[in-house]
């Protein structure tokens, strides 16, 4: 930014400076709402599976009770994982 100087009527010297320039106002992104989005349907269907799972509702084997509490924290860990998935894809998407 240059310094003008300009000369008043009573015979003084001043500095002014230039008029900014106007900057065109922030585009914003258009964001559907979060139910109309993919991410949001994936992450549904991820964690009703991971619900019934998670309920033992779906085992790999209901004989072994070692992986029926398996495939039970498999169901919530994969509940989890849709879930901070989720969130992480939205937030980006608001920015």
């Amino acid at each position: 930014m240059e310094l003008e100087l300009k000369k008043k009527s009573d015979g003084k010297i001043v500095a002014v400076l230039p008029e900014p320039v106007p900057q065109p106002p922030p585009v914003k992104k258009e964001v559907k709402p979060g139910w109309k989005s993919t991410e949001f349907w994936v992450t549904v269907v991820t964690s009703l599976i991971s619900i019934l799972a998670a309920g033992g509702f779906i085992s790999v084997d209901d004989a072994e009770t070692a992986q029926g509490g398996a495939t039970q924290i498999a169901g919530l860990i994969g509940l989890v994982i849709a879930q901070v998935g989720y969130a992480t894809s939205r937030g980006s998407a608001k920015k």
